[in-house]
């Protein structure tokens, strides 16, 4: 019996087509756990080689940080996606693939009879009525209710990628549920998936779904912070915190100069307090404003108030226990060191297996073209030929 140990998903192949971030994010869920992650792009290169910031390899070439962080790990075969070809290469990898996953604008594209299991990934789903609207990384943010927290009038989205990762989390679930399927049937019928996007996000606002249904709440930013607190600003970033109890009151009161507060009855219930919410603030931004986070943070835990600091992703980066996790961790790109963030299972063998011999970094744009295509069962003369009319691009392959 051999003694190799193998990641969860090795020797699984899935196949992507046509994937936004939200996809793109699912694959590289798939890849960290082991799969063969294949994607077919348009000659050009999916939209997110053009998303910047950009840094340079050794080559001087750009590439996006954001695509190198969505696709790590995966292979690239760049064809023209309006010719006969793409059929051919999917029907090239029926019995090969264990999965394809396609955005739904590429999902007419797929021949009725294709024996693939198939996930098809968008926004609202195919069915229900609008499987066309339109898709971006803000409609997909607001679909779920998010964005109604935003304190402005107009729609607003977070920081970049944010809402595409929850939404990618729910995909490679769908995806992990197909697999399984397919593993049951074992043959026929052929699993398929309809996966809506915005029915995972509504699952991830339970809460604030149940505040409005139950209590009748104008759910916004600001009247989720409690009505006081929340994320406010030190000197050198924000600390967030939550004061429910009396004793966190009471703490609360003590750290910011104002023991009278404690005793005082129009603060002695959390209503109360949100009657002279003003008032609390403005006490407390100015207090948080004069101190940096660790002593904020010191101030109030050491008087029991729930507290946080807010971490930028290269403070979190740095911090020991991560590392020592090998969530972290740097490694060698085309363009220098850098940090990669890993799988949160910890560093259990089956978890690490293969992932330190594993690609930390995207693939060029075609360069597996030649190797996927020969696989599909294409011989090397008629390769020749479709770069020559071009219909493939490979000129990035590598030895």
């Amino acid at each position: 019996m051999s003694s190799t140990i193998h990641p969860p998903l090795h020797g699984v192949t899935v196949l992507e087509l046509g994937l936004p971030e939200a996809g793109q994010y699912a694959g590289r869920l798939l890849a960290d756990l082991g799969a063969r992650v294949i994607t077919v792009e348009p000659l050009t290169g999916i939209d997110t080689r053009a998303l910047p910031p950009f840094v340079h390899d050794v080559s001087g070439r750009q590439r996006s940080v954001a695509h190198e962080y969505l696709n790590s790990g995966k292979e690239s075969v760049a064809i023209n996606l309006k010719d006969g070809l793409l059929m051919s290469l999917l029907r090239g990898f029926e019995g090969k693939a264990d999965v394809l996953v396609v955005g739904g604008d590429y999902k007419a594209l797929l021949p009725a009879d294709l024996r693939i299991a198939t996930v098809s990934a968008s926004l609202y789903g195919l069915a229900g009525g609008r499987a066309d609207a339109p898709s971006s990384p803000l409609t997909r943010f607001m679909a779920g209710g998010s964005g109604s927290l935003m304190p402005t009038a107009r729609p607003a989205a977070p920081g970049a990628l944010a809402g595409e990762c929850f939404s990618g989390v729910g995909i490679a679930t769908t995806v992990l549920a197909v697999l399984l399927a397919r593993m049951r049937t074992a043959g026929s019928p052929i699993p398929m998936a309809d996966h809506c996007e915005q029915a995972h996000l509504v699952n991830l606002e339970k809460m604030f779904i149940g505040r409005i249904s139950k209590d009748k709440a104008v759910v916004t930013r600001e009247s989720h912070r409690y009505p006081f607190g929340g994320a406010v600003r030190c000197k050198d970033g924000f600390v967030s915190m939550l004061i429910n109890e009396r004793h966190q009151w009471k703490g609360f009161s003590e750290a910011i100069g104002r023991p009278d507060w404690a005793y005082d009855p129009r603060f002695a219930t959390g209503s109360a307090r949100f009657a002279v919410k003003d008032e609390i603030e403005a006490a407390l931004v100015p207090w948080c404003a004069s101190r940096t986070r660790a002593e904020v943070v010191e101030a109030m835990r050491s008087r029991q108030v729930p507290i946080g600091s807010v971490n930028e992703v290269g403070e979190l980066a740095r911090i020991p226990t991560l590392r020592a996790r090998r969530f972290v961790r740097d490694v060698e790109t085309p363009y220098g060191e850098a940090v990669a963030l890993g799988l949160p299972y910890g560093a259990d063998p089956l978890w690490q297996a293969g992932r330190d011999e594993r690609r930390p970094f995207a693939p060029l744009l075609g360069e597996h073209t030649a190797q996927v295509l020969r696989e599909a069962g294409f011989a090397q003369a008629e390769l020749s030929t479709f770069e020559s009319m071009n219909l493939t691009r490979s000129e990035h392959a590598v030895a």
